[in-house]
C-alpha cells in the first residue's frame, strides 16, 4: 500500500513534463531556423556587394581600354560624373558608322555611362508598369583623371553596409549620395600608364 501511494506521489509530480520537454525542442528548432534564415540573408548582402565591385571593376576596365583605343583624345577622357547628372549623349553612333576621335570619345563616354547606370537591363516588376532599371551600379560617381598619360577610373556605388572611409580615392565624397559622412561610400580605383600620342 504504502508502494503504490509512492508511486502515485511520484506519477503526480511528473505530469507535464513531457509537455515542457516538447515547448523547449520547439523554442530549439525556431531558433536555429531563425538563425538560418539571418545566414541566408547576409549571404545575399554580401552577394550583391561583390556583384557591385566586380561589374565596378569589369566597368573600369572597359573604359581604360577605350581609351588605350583612342590615345590621341586621351585627355578628352577626363570627365567627373554622378549618379543624379544629366545623361551624357553623343552625337553620332560610331558603332554603325564612321567617327573621328573626338566624336568616339563623345560615343564611348555615352555609351559606358549607359553600361555604368544599367539602361540596357529592365524588368518590369509589376504588370501593366513601365519597365525599370536593373542592373549597373547602386547610385554611381565616376572620376577619371590624366596626368602625363598616367589614368585613373574611380568608381563608387553605394553599399548596403555602413564603413569607414577607404580612402582610396576622393570620388563621390561631396555628392551627398552615400550618407552624412560617407558612410555608404564604396570606392574602386583602377589606374594605368598609356602613351599619348
Amino acid at each position: 500500500m504504502k508502494k503504490c501511494l509512492m508511486n502515485r506521489t511520484a506519477l503526480a509530480s511528473q505530469r507535464g513534463v513531457g509537455l515542457i520537454e516538447v515547448l523547449i525542442a520547439i523554442l530549439v528548432i525556431a531558433i536555429g531556423i531563425l538563425g538560418s534564415i539571418s545566414l541566408q540573408l547576409s549571404s545575399k548582402r554580401l552577394g550583391h556587394e561583390a556583384v557591385q565591385r566586380t561589374l565596378a571593376a569589369n566597368l573600369a576596365q572597359d573604359l581604360m581600354e577605350r581609351m588605350r583605343s583612342n590615345p590621341s583624345e586621351l585627355t578628352s577622357y577626363v570627365m567627373s560624373w554622378k549618379s543624379g547628372d544629366a545623361a551624357l549623349t553623343a552625337t553620332k553612333d560610331c558603332a554603325t558608322n564612321s567617327c573621328t576621335t573626338a566624336e568616339l570619345v563623345a560615343h564611348d563616354q555615352a555609351q559606358w555611362v549607359n553600361e555604368l547606370q544599367g539602361v540596357s537591363e529592365t524588368r518590369v516588376l509589376i504588370v501593366g508598369d513601365a519597365a525599370v532599371q536593373t542592373g549597373g551600379v547602386q547610385q554611381p560617381s565616376v572620376c577619371v583623371t590624366n596626368t602625363n598619360g598616367y589614368v585613373t577610373v574611380a568608381i563608387a556605388w553605394r553599399g548596403y553596409q555602413a564603413l569607414s572611409d577607404p580612402g582610396l580615392s576622393t570620388c563621390g565624397d561631396d555628392t551627398g549620395l552615400y550618407g552624412a559622412n560617407n558612410e555608404y561610400r564604396q570606392v574602386l580605383s583602377l589606374s594605368s600608364y598609356i602613351k599619348e600620342l
